[in-house]
């Protein structure tokens, strides 16, 4: 299935003002999917029901994809959260392009969500992306086989406010909260490419940079390309 803009290069407003009625996300899938020039902002549960409202959540139990293209995830608890149902397939394949993760998360430190969580995928490849003012937890977290995050930003500050003309342009200049820039706690290969992490105004004392298999990347290089 494919869900994009009427108009190329526009962007559709999908906004949660309320939680989802499924209690996932505000797109949920098993299948194949892309979705191009839409914009997910506002999916939010309560923390009972797991505090992980994301923008699109993807419980596929076999080899399809999700591609995501010229989209923007705006304050969810979650912006994409993917996993089968026995978290052991490693058979999908997640593509996101030229897309934006702003403000996303969950203050509620017992939840402690992420940008773009990507489970048990066969791959995982992050293109010409941006992502900003992620609350507490990583801007990609990923437990596929193979992860390549290229030519992509990201800033440990936080984006503008709601109010402001330039929300969806990323400002990415105040404090922020941000845990890790990328997050492979089940190894795998994993390839950065030209990838920049900013830490901005934040708290320096916070890790920005890799951890791969739960300890930071430098420990574990023979598996890791940083071709930046």
């Amino acid at each position: 299935m494919t869900i994009e803009a009427a108009t190329p290069r526009s962007q559709v407003l999908l906004l949660a003002t309320v939680p989802p009625p499924n209690l996932k996300a505000i797109i949920w899938t098993d299948s194949s999917l892309t979705v191009n020039g839409l914009t997910f902002e506002g999916a939010a549960i309560s923390s009972s029901d797991g505090g992980n409202g994301a923008g699109i959540r993807d419980q596929s139990n076999t080899a399809t994809s999700l591609v995501v293209e010229n989209s923007r995830f705006v304050g969810n608890q979650e912006g994409i959260l993917t996993g089968s149902d026995s978290g052991q397939t490693f058979a999908e394949t997640v593509i996101i392009t030229n897309s934006q993760f702003i403000n996303n998360g969950n203050p509620d430190p017992n939840a402690f969500q992420h940008a773009l969580y990507v489970g048990d995928a066969g791959s995982l490849r992050v293109s010409n992306s941006l992502f900003c003012g992620q609350l507490l937890g990583h801007d990609v977290k990923s437990r596929a086989l193979s992860t390549t995050v290229q030519n992509s930003t990201m800033y440990i500050g936080a984006a503008a406010s709601p109010s402001s003309p330039d929300y969806y342009n990323a400002g990415c200049t105040t404090p922020g909260s941000t845990s890790i820039g990328v997050d492979i706690p089940n190894g795998g290969n994993a390839h950065l490419v030209g990838e920049c992490v900013d830490p901005g105004t934040g708290e320096p004392e916070r890790r920005v940079g890799v951890l791969r298999g739960g300890r930071p990347a430098l420990q574990r290089r023979q598996h890791l390309r940083d071709l930046g």
